[in-house]
């Protein structure tokens, strides 16, 4: 009987250390799967900051129309900063005029309309550029339109109707070819 017990427990302890082997292999495979996923989603991450980078070329590029005459230098990414490269120099998009600033969105959005499969540009608050430069951004607009750039442009002016009124007069300017 004691030699039983002790056939039992040398039997029991052996399934045991089985066990504890078979865990460890498995462990030891997650733990190279684990790594081939982390690799593989190092390389997935560089491939998605390779498309952003090569995304955001087609915009800079898609821009440039919708700036002509409007703002001097060319839209660029400096890392993760937006800014104007100009005479040589970054200038942050943070540091733009006002009226840079806006003009830059609005053609961003231009810009993005045309990448898109329905090439329709919606801009708000143009009430807010300059005379001079409100001018020279329809004028962009329409020669996208009637180069094929976008087909359409809904532009959207707001003016107060008592200076400081949270009210406003908004006028729908709506150019198609």
């Amino acid at each position: 009987s004691e030699m039983r017990d002790n056939f039992s427990a040398s039997a029991k302890a052996q399934a045991e250390m089985k066990q504890v082997e078979e865990a460890n292999e498995r462990l030891g495979k997650i733990d190279k799967e684990l790594a081939t996923l982390k690799l593989l989603i190092m390389e997935l991450k560089g491939a998605e900051k390779e498309d952003a980078a090569k995304a955001f070329v087609a915009v800079t590029q898609a821009v440039k129309p919708f700036l002509a005459g409007i703002v001097d230098g060319e839209l660029v990414m400096d890392g993760a900063n937006l800014g104007i490269q100009r005479d040589g120099q970054f200038i942050y998009f943070e540091t733009l005029s006002g009226a840079e600033q806006l003009v830059t969105v609005a053609a961003i959005k231009a810009a993005l309309a045309t990448l898109s499969p329905v090439k329709l540009l919606i801009v708000d608050e143009t009430s807010r550029m300059t005379e001079d430069n409100g001018s020279k951004f329809y004028d962009n607009v329409y020669n996208a339109i009637e180069g094929g750039l976008i087909d359409q442009a809904i532009i959207i002016e707001l003016t107060p109707v008592i200076q400081g009124a949270l009210y406003t007069n908004t006028k729908l300017i709506n150019l198609t070819k």
